[in-house]
C-alpha cells in the first residue's frame, strides 16, 4: 500500500482528536486508500478517505440520539481535520458491511489503550 506523507501526517492529527473524544476506542482507515487502489487525488472523482470508529457501547435506547447527535458532531469535526479528502466516516459495528470492510483490508491508527487488538490488524 502507498501511503503518501499528507495521509499519515493526518493520522496523528486524528490521534490526538481520537484521543481527547470520549467513547472512541480504535479507529481505521479501510477501503481503496487501505488497499492501494484508490483513484488519484487530482482525479475528476477521487476516492473518499474511509475511516471506521469503534466506540463504547451505547445503551439501545440512545443509539439513534447518538447517530443523529455526537456522531454527527465527530463527521463534522474530523471533515475538518482531513479536507480535502471527502470523509466517509462510519460505525465499526451497527453499519451495514463496515466491520465486515475493516476486518478484510484496512489500517488501525488508534487505538485506546484499554481495547484490545484483534489477531492480524496492521497499524499505523
Amino acid at each position: 500500500m502507498a501511503f503518501d506523507n499528507r495521509l499519515f501526517a493526518l493520522c496523528h492529527v486524528l490521534r490526538r482528536w481520537a484521543a481527547a473524544t470520549p467513547g472512541v476506542k480504535r479507529m481505521w482507515i479501510y477501503g481503496p486508500r487501505a488497499a492501494g487502489t484508490q483513484r488519484p487525488d487530482d482525479d475528476p472523482d477521487p476516492s473518499d478517505l474511509d475511516i471506521a470508529v469503534d466506540i463504547d457501547d451505547v445503551a439501545e435506547s440512545d443509539s439513534d440520539t447518538f447517530r443523529r447527535g455526537r456522531f454527527a458532531d465527530w463527521r463534522t469535526e474530523v471533515q475538518a481535520v482531513v479536507a480535502p479528502y471527502h470523509l466517509n466516516l462510519e460505525m465499526y459495528r451497527g453499519t451495514a458491511g463496515v466491520k465486515e470492510s475493516v476486518d478484510a483490508c484496512s489500517l488501525l491508527f488508534y487505538q485506546r489503550a484499554d481495547s484490545a487488538v484483534s489477531a492480524g490488524v496492521r497499524s499505523v
